[in-house]
């Protein structure tokens, strides 16, 4: 995948994201979860770009565990920083409504697809 091809569809993956969290917050009246969905857009916005740059490097190592072990690596990251963003924003807002987690998981499903497509293309290149 070329970097030019990556920028292109993350910006579409982006405004997708951002029109759903629109959409919630309008159409279904969950403004006061918008946060949640706003920080965590910016973060795996954030993490999608280090992995494609990072990724783009280890490909073009010999030793091919290199690429898995990144993958794994990034993958219990992804993780942490779900769960991290998800209590945080819990203890500090203290949502009264369970449906503060909508917003977030529509962008974390988002991105999780668009990481997985860009990495298998990735993956491809070097075969």
């Amino acid at each position: 995948m070329t970097s030019n091809h990556f920028y292109k569809s993350l910006s579409l993956v982006s405004v997708l994201s951002l029109i759903l969290l629109y959409c919630y917050s309008e159409v279904f009246s969950i403004e006061s979860f918008f946060g949640l969905g706003f920080y965590s857009f910016f973060i795996f916005l954030g993490l999608t770009l280090i992995v494609f740059k990072v990724a783009k490097k280890i490909i073009v190592h010999p030793n091919r565990t290199k690429f898995i072990s990144f993958i794994i690596s990034n993958m219990l990251l992804k993780m942490i920083v779900t769960v991290a963003t998800v209590l945080i924003y819990f203890k500090t807002v203290k949502p009264t409504s369970q449906y503060f987690i909508v917003p977030f998981l529509t962008v974390y499903l988002i991105f999780t697809i668009f990481e997985t497509y860009f990495l298998l293309k990735v993956a491809n290149e070097k075969q």
